[in-house]
C-alpha cells in the first residue's frame, strides 16, 4: 500500500481513485523463443524452466530468466502481455517491474499504474499503450513509448508526460529524470525484436503509425539513431545515423 501511495504521489494526486485495479487472472507464456525460466523465491536454487502455455505463479516477486539469445512473452488478457529480451532478468510482481539486466516491453489496452525499477532506480509509470524500457550501465534505466500514452514519476522530479517515439533517461541517486530525446519510430520498429521478433504484432500498430506521421509534423530534429546506455550518471551513449 505505501508503495502505490508513492507512486501515485508521484504522477498525480488523485490517481488511486482513477486508475481502475490490476486484473487478477493469470499469467501464462503466449510465445517463447529459445530458453526462458522462473525462480518464485530468491533462495531457489535450480530456476524452472518455461515452456508455452506455462502458468506464471502471482505469490509475490518471481524472477523471470530470458536466456541469451532467447525472448519470452507472457499475457494477462487480450492487449494485457509483457515482453523479456535476450540475457534478461526482471522481478515481476502485482504493480511491479524491476529489471536487472536487459530489456522489456509492457503493453496494455487499459490504463495501467505500475512501479518501474533499476538495480539503483524507482519511478512510477501510468500507462495506456506501449512502452519499453531496458537497464543501463550505471543501474538506471531507459523508457521509450512506443504507442499510446504515460507519464513517467519520480519522488525527485515529479511527473513528466511522453509521448510516442521520446526516450528519457532514470538515474542518480535520488532518482531523476534526464533529457527527453525523440527518436525515429520507423526506424524503432524495423530494429527492435521486441516489437517485431513476437508471432503477435503489435495490437496497436494503427496508432504507432499515425504517431509516425504526428512525430514527422511536429519535431523539426530527430535523431535516426540507436538507443545507447548511460554508463553512468554524465554520460549517454547515442548513436546518430544521420539527422533528419
Amino acid at each position: 500500500m505505501a508503495s502505490y501511495l508513492i507512486l501515485a504521489h508521484c504522477i498525480s494526486p488523485h490517481l488511486a481513485a482513477t486508475i481502475p485495479k490490476e486484473r487478477t487472472s493469470t499469467w501464462t507464456v503466449s510465445d517463447l523463443m529459445g530458453q526462458a525460466f522462473l525462480k518464485v523465491r530468491p533462495e531457489q536454487a535450480t530456476p524452472l524452466s518455461l515452456q508455452l502455455n506455462s502458468q506464471i505463479p502471482q505469490n509475490g516477486n518471481i524472477l523471470l530468466i530470458a536466456a541469451k539469445q532467447s525472448r519470452l512473452e507472457i499475457t494477462q488478457s487480450e492487449g494485457n502481455f509483457l515482453r523479456l529480451g535476450k540475457s534478461t532478468l526482471a522481478e515481476f510482481s502485482k504493480g511491479k517491474i524491476r529489471v536487472l539486466q536487459g530489456s522489456f516491453l509492457r503493453n496494455s489496452k487499459d490504463e495501467i499504474l505500475f512501479a518501474l525499477s533499476g538495480k539503483k532506480v524507482d519511478a512510477g509509470i501510468r500507462l495506456k499503450g506501449t512502452l519499453m524500457a531496458e537497464s543501463t550501465g550505471n543501474g538506471g534505466i531507459k523508457v521509450v513509448l512506443v504507442a499510446g500514452k504515460a507519464d513517467i514519476g519520480t519522488h525527485a522530479d515529479g511527473a513528466r508526460p511522453l509521448r510516442p517515439g521520446q526516450l528519457i533517461f532514470v538515474h542518480g541517486s535520488p532518482a531523476r529524470l534526464g533529457d527527453i530525446y525523440d527518436l525515429d519510430l520507423p526506424l524503432l520498429l524495423s530494429t527492435s525484436r521486441l516489437i517485431s521478433g513476437f508471432k503477435q504484432t503489435l495490437p496497436d500498430l494503427a496508432s504507432i503509425r499515425t504517431s509516425m506521421l504526428i512525430q514527422g509534423l511536429n519535431t523539426k530534429l530527430r535523431y535516426e539513431a540507436l538507443i545507447g546506455d548511460a554508463p553512468n550518471d554524465e554520460k549517454v551513449q547515442m548513436w546518430a545515423i544521420k539527422e533528419k
